[in-house]
């Protein structure tokens, strides 16, 4: 958006969230909570220079597993599951997911729940359901937060996050918190930020419902030819493993593929100087690379994956 535009959306954030009231009455929001939650809310703006200032977008793919990964997220990781051995055993049980992989994306998302944002969820997606060019989607993550906020599942003042709205030591958005939350230490309430049982269990419960299959390893890191065709990656282009190794994609040392009939799709995240991951589909709503059958990139010391170091111990 130009700054014209931002400036005259923001001038009519009042009459944005006025019209928004229909929406949440239907999910049955009071009025009395709407007018509580919206009455002295103001457009953060700063939120339209971080739109597309992410890390994910800006930074190389080395720069970013710098950012990310290394020894001493590790090391938090192994003292977290230690920990809460007992939650992180009984959540497995529940849904069958590999407390490293739970680990590993808490220590991604937040380094265990230092760096999760400090932005009022409640502003934040109201800034965004009215201000910018994915207004529709945010409509749904604000009216979302209202639910939340009605229901009492987190304190109004612990709900804080990104300048996107997700929140809690594994970022989740209001919409995802609303389908996988659950109250796991059974207190009537499904509280991710201060409840490490509930955290534990939203986020392993988020991974089963969208697929998650015990057992299976996320993928293969692998070498991808410089003649190959890119138009060929990302998840539209699905092969089984012996089509991609029949062009040219080897794993390291040209070793086989131990089920060549699963299927995959190609990523090539640092371009043909490598490396490439054929993904399966046991990890496909976790933004990192994870549990992984070995550590990957150019120096396994530092660039190993979380969760590939926390699957160690």
């Amino acid at each position: 958006m130009t700054a014209a535009a931002i400036r005259a959306a923001a001038a009519n954030f009042p009459s944005c969230l006025e019209g928004l009231w229909p929406l949440a009455a239907r999910r049955g929001i009071t009025r009395a909570n709407y007018r509580k939650y919206t009455a002295s809310l103001a457009p953060d703006l700063r939120i339209m220079d971080l739109l597309d200032a992410q890390p994910e977008f800006t930074k190389s793919f080395w720069n970013y597993l710098d950012l990310l990964v290394s020894d001493a997220r590790i090391e938090k990781g192994r003292a977290l599951l230690g920990k809460y051995h007992a939650v992180f055993d009984a959540v497995e049980r529940r849904y069958g997911v590999d407390p490293a992989i739970i680990a590993a994306i808490w220590g991604v998302e937040t380094n265990y729940g230092e760096i999760g944002g400090t932005r009022p969820v409640i502003r934040s997606t109201a800034t965004l359901a009215c201000i910018g060019r994915r207004q529709d989607y945010f409509r749904g993550e604000f009216l979302a937060t209202l639910e939340i906020l009605q229901h009492g599942d987190v304190r109004p003042d612990r709900l804080v996050g990104s300048w996107a709205g997700a929140f809690g030591p594994t970022q989740l958005m209001p919409t995802a918190f609303l389908r996988n939350a659950v109250d796991f230490d059974g207190d009537g309430r499904r509280d991710i930020v201060d409840s490490v049982p509930d955290l534990i269990a939203s986020t392993a419960n988020s991974l089963h419902k969208n697929g998650w299959a015990a057992g299976n390893t996320w993928g293969y890191e692998v070498v991808v030819p410089e003649s190959f065709d890119f138009l060929l990656t990302g998840k539209r282009h699905s092969k089984s493993l012996a089509e991609w190794q029949r062009l040219g994609v080897m794993r390291p040392g040209h070793r086989p593929f131990p089920r060549p009939d699963d299927k995959a799709y190609l990523l090539v995240p640092a371009g043909v100087q490598g490396p490439g991951f054929l993904m399966l589909h046991a990890l496909q709503s976790s933004r990192g690379l994870c549990a992984g059958d070995r550590p990957f990139g150019r120096s396994a010391a530092r660039r190993r994956p979380l969760c590939a170091g926390l699957a160690s111990l």
